[in-house]
């Protein structure tokens, strides 16, 4: 790491006197997004929780239909640390020796339904319900 977070916070994971910042976990549903990667590299290493889960799929895919993707998961050992400064005008962590498996999946489409069409199809059909019992 470089000096000035040599000087400032040491985080061990694994350290008795442990008092992380975070504690909340933590799921990322686009994993390879912009700088999604780092940002879970320093909350994991600074968090109560020891693993985060990340998901790496074709969203446009998943919209319509089954879709392949993978797992990712992080997670810390006994040799994980890190360090925290505020030195650079930021929160950088700098982050060792954080763990991975990465599993293929499959994501069971579709990923999601607009809510006001399945609302409308319900209104349509409790109307031509209504309709049906009073003729």
């Amino acid at each position: 790491p470089a000096a000035e977070k040599l000087d400032d916070i040491k985080l061990d994971p694994n350290a008795a006197d442990f008092s992380p910042y975070f504690d909340h976990r933590m799921f990322y549903t686009d994993i390879l997004g912009n700088a999604a990667v780092a940002d879970l590299l320093g909350r994991l290493i600074d968090n109560k929780e020891s693993e985060a889960i990340g998901l790496a799929f074709s969203g446009l895919d998943a919209r319509h239909q089954p879709s392949d993707g993978f797992e990712f998961r992080f997670y810390r050992g006994p040799d994980s640390k890190g360090w925290y400064t505020e030195d650079f005008g930021g929160e950088d962590y700098t982050v060792l020796d954080i763990h991975l498996d990465v599993r293929p999946i499959r994501i069971a489409g579709p990923l999601y339904e607009h809510r006001m069409a399945t609302e409308e199809t319900r209104r349509d059909a409790t109307a031509a319900e209504t309709t049906e019992q009073t003729e």
